[in-house]
C-alpha cells in the first residue's frame, strides 16, 4: 500500500470492523469493571475518543467511494460506524 493512495476500499472494511472490536472490547471490559467506578469511567472514555478517527476514515471512504456506495457489501457509512458483524464479535 503506497501512503499516498491511502486505503483501498477493502481495507476499509477491515480496519472499520477492527476499530469497531476494539471499542466493543473497550466497552465490555469498562460494563465489566463498574465496581471500579473511575477505572470504568476511564474505559467508556477511551472507547469513545475512537470517534474522531473514525469520523476521518469514513469522509476519506466516502469522498473515494461516494456517499452511497456499497463497499463489499457494507455501505459505505456503515464500514466505521454501523453494526458490528457477529463473525468478529469472538473471543481474542
Amino acid at each position: 500500500m503506497s501512503k499516498s493512495k491511502g486505503l483501498s476500499p477493502a481495507e476499509h472494511v477491515e480496519l472499520g470492523r477492527d476499530l469497531k472490536h476494539a471499542r466493543a472490547l473497550l466497552l465490555d471490559a469498562a460494563a465489566t469493571c463498574r465496581c471500579y467506578g473511575k477505572l470504568s469511567h476511564q474505559l467508556y472514555d477511551l472507547a469513545d475518543t475512537l470517534t474522531v478517527p473514525r469520523s476521518w476514515l469514513e469522509r476519506v471512504l466516502i469522498e473515494a467511494v461516494g456517499a452511497d456506495a456499497m463497499v463489499e457489501g457494507v455501505h459505505c457509512r456503515d464500514v466505521y460506524f454501523g453494526e458490528l458483524a457477529e463473525s468478529k464479535v469472538e473471543d481474542v
